[in-house]
């Protein structure tokens, strides 16, 4: 008999997160800190994971693993670890799209806008327009400057930003582009692998362990 439980893993946004859920409710998490890489983290904090859950490996009917965008160094670590574990554990593995995950998660309808930072002045972001069936993206992932971002949000008229907790200090550049943004407008996600793990419930797309790559607007 299969497990019911979800191991969902996301390892490419600043040092990874992982989350164990069952039935659409997490049981638990855990949130990279960055005193070591995420591929370093990934399998000892798996191992921790399913221990403070009491989860049995037999449990596990599958492992969701992020496709990015995102690090790709920490991608590919991802979804070796996740095939690996597969294996392990004898059960399937689905590739989720992030940024699709986030989007859906939200439970808005309108035009919705995903992003993470990559540093200290560049995001990484996709739009979305979401209604009572999901649509898929209106453009590519794209990189580019925190101008180029505050540009993309001025004429773009999104009902919801959903973005990764890393670019809470960073709002304030953007919000000093004078964009009079409603704080009720925005979400902030520290945990994305819960996303993932949700995401792979709905998502038709996913099973595919394809990287995705973002496209670099600073060279357009």
């Amino acid at each position: 008999m299969s497990g019911t439980i979800v191991l969902s893993i996301e390892s490419g946004v600043s040092f990874g997160s992982l989350s164990l859920l069952k039935n659409g409710n997490e049981i638990t998490n855990w949130i990279g800190t960055g005193k070591r890489s995420t591929s370093e983290n990934l399998i000892p904090e798996i191992e921790n994971l399913l221990e403070r859950g009491r989860v049995r490996r037999e449990e596990i009917g599958k492992i969701a693993i992020s496709t990015g965008p995102g690090s790709f160094t920490g991608i590919r670590a991802g979804i070796a670890t996740t095939i690996g574990l597969s294996k392990a554990f004898g059960c399937k593995c689905l590739g989720i799209p992030l940024f699709e995950a986030m989007a859906l998660g939200s439970n808005v309808s309108g035009r919705i806008i995903t992003a993470f930072g990559l540093g200290e002045n560049e995001i990484c972001w996709q739009i979305f327009d979401h209604s009572s069936t999901f649509d898929s993206a209106k453009n590519k992932p794209q990189i580019g400057s925190m101008k180029k971002f505050g540009s993309e949000l001025q004429k773009s008229n999104f009902v919801r930003l959903i973005l990764h907790s890393g670019l809470r200090p960073s709002l304030e550049h953007i919000e000093a582009l004078r964009l009079n943004i409603n704080k009720k407008q925005i979400t902030y996600i520290d945990n994305l692998a819960k996303y993932i793990g949700l995401g792979s419930e709905v998502i038709a797309s996913g099973s595919r362990l394809t990287p995705i790559y973002a496209e670099d607007t600073r060279i357009l």
